[in-house]
């Protein structure tokens, strides 16, 4: 059983909208995992469950299998460095939603079709909770290691409302996602937002990103770059 902390993070308000999420699905599917016995194909078990959240005041931003879509879960079965054997991998169609106090649930934002996440356990993932200015930004890592970079998302929530945040490199490339150093996390510094950026076989020295988020555009803009070598980098 998927189980969420959530009273810790946005009160009793965001509770109730996450368990009526969640006993949607259960009952869809007539138990509380969301999915069957008749559902288990080739070792994988049927999952429209909930795998991240990002509580406000406001309302409730969520990570979930696509409507109408298929997703799946089974045990990652083999160590690596992407994780440990009795990890969870799931992959299939995914999407964000926000479900607002006063409001329909709405889909914000649809995953690539190559999206996959990867959990110690089946406990739903909190996003880490970044702010800029007048708003707050939530970061989500579908999964928890990597063996050269963490895909990484951003969305914001400003006024009642959640949406995706770009990240846009340069005049002509903007980008849903960014790669980030296993073991450091985005830091807020001033009005700018520091990644630093994976690495691959071979390098001795990363990129350290630094973005300006501009509202008006939802958009991360990045500023400037420098190379900092590994061994001075804590983790």
């Amino acid at each position: 059983m998927v189980r969420i902390r959530i009273a810790l993070i946005m009160g009793i308000a965001a509770a109730s909208i996450l368990g009526m999420l969640m006993a949607s699905a259960s009952l869809s599917n007539g138990n509380p995992y969301g999915y069957s016995e008749t559902d288990i194909v080739d070792g994988e078990q049927a999952d429209d469950s909930v795998r991240a959240l990002f509580g406000l005041q406001g309302g409730l931003l969520t990570v979930q299998p696509a409507s109408g879509g298929s997703a799946s879960v089974a045990p990652l079965g083999a160590p690596g460095c992407i994780g440990q054997a009795s990890d969870l991998r799931w992959h299939g169609a995914f999407e964000a939603r926000w479900t607002p106090h006063k409001g329909e649930t709405s889909t914000i934002f649809a995953f690539p079709a190559d999206f996959e996440i990867v959990q110690p356990t089946d406990e739903t993932a909190e996003m880490e909770p970044i702010k800029l200015g007048g708003t707050e930004l939530a970061v989500y890592s579908p999964r928890y290691t990597d063996c050269h970079a963490l895909e990484t998302y951003f969305f914001g929530v400003r006024d009642g409302r959640a949406f995706p945040v770009s990240i846009r490199m340069d005049d002509v490339r903007a980008l849903a996602s960014i790669g980030r150093l296993p073991g450091q996390k985005p830091i807020a510094e001033s009005d700018e937002l520091v990644i630093i950026g994976g690495f691959a076989a071979g390098m001795e020295t990363v990129p350290v990103y630094a973005f300006r988020y501009e509202p008006e555009a939802r958009t991360l803009t990045l500023t400037r770059t420098e190379q900092r070598k590994l061994t001075e980098l804590g983790g």
